[in-house]
């Protein structure tokens, strides 16, 4: 049976981590962001449509205090840093990470109705 890490981050750990997964996902969307331009209308429609209803999930999770749609990319994004997870969440990090995966979200929907994500993001970065 696997040990519960309990230990909670520093916040210069939780800044790290946090920015790794921006790196990452913004990495992702910017690889992603010129194959974007061969889908059709209806498809990136539908795409913006289930970012949208992410973030309605992830608006929803964040009341309840449930970080689990968060968990996928703060491990790795742990992963690519080395810096062991806490588990559970702190709510202060988990209310960073679901904050942060919607605004990526809203970057993501930008890049596809055909903005560049340079130009999209340039708020997230500051």
């Amino acid at each position: 049976m696997g040990t519960l890490n309990t230990s909670a981050l520093t916040p210069a750990d939780a800044k790290a981590l946090l920015n790794e997964a921006l790196r990452v996902e913004l990495a992702r969307i910017l690889a992603e962001q010129n194959s974007m331009g061969s889908l059709s209308d209806e498809d990136v429609d539908e795409r913006i449509e289930k970012l949208e209803a992410e973030n309605k999930k992830l608006r929803h999770a964040a009341r309840c205090g449930n970080w689990e749609g968060v968990q996928k990319l703060l491990k790795k994004a742990s992963k690519m840093i080395s810096l062991a997870l806490p588990n559970p969440l702190s709510r202060d990090l988990g209310r960073q990470a679901i904050s942060l995966k919607r605004r990526i979200n809203d970057v993501e929907s930008e890049v596809a109705d055909g903005d560049d994500v340079r130009t999209a993001s340039r708020a997230l970065l500051k």
